[in-house]
């Protein structure tokens, strides 16, 4: 089901208003989708690679390539997956808020608690590098 024109609008507006928020002032929105979209992190990857799984497979049981089982192995194996959409997928939302934070601070002209918080984004993002490639 697709949403109306004015909802989706709407939808394009505010994500549209997250990812640009480090390149202008923060408002309350922005900063809430961001938490929002970090906090489900883990469970759009887990969707992402279901996704990536049916097409592997349903291509493979199409072309008659191979089979399902073979399709998850295919993708568990994948450099792709494990060394560029995975980490991007993990990695982009915690980025965004590290700049919304550094943005704040600059806004706002406090210290604390924004360069705080965009520590602990920045070593929650260097520990998902140093995860997926080691």
């Amino acid at each position: 089901m697709v949403p109306p024109q004015q909802r989706r609008r709407f939808y394009r507006t505010v994500l549209q208003g997250t990812v640009l928020s480090p390149f202008r002032p923060v408002r309350f929105r922005d900063a809430f989708v961001a938490d929002c979209v970090t906090s489900v992190v883990r469970p759009v990857v887990d969707l992402v690679y279901a996704l990536a799984y049916y097409v592997t497979a349903i291509f493979g049981l199409l072309s008659g390539k191979y089979n399902l089982n073979e399709a998850g192995s295919i993708l568990s194996k994948s450099m792709v997956w494990h060394g560029l959409i995975m980490p991007t997928l993990s990695i982009l939302p915690l980025f965004v808020k590290f700049l919304q934070t550094l943005r704040q601070a600059y806004d706002t002209g406090k210290r604390w608690p924004y360069l705080g918080n965009s520590f602990k984004y920045l070593t929650a993002g260097v520990g998902i590098f140093f995860g997926v490639n080691h």
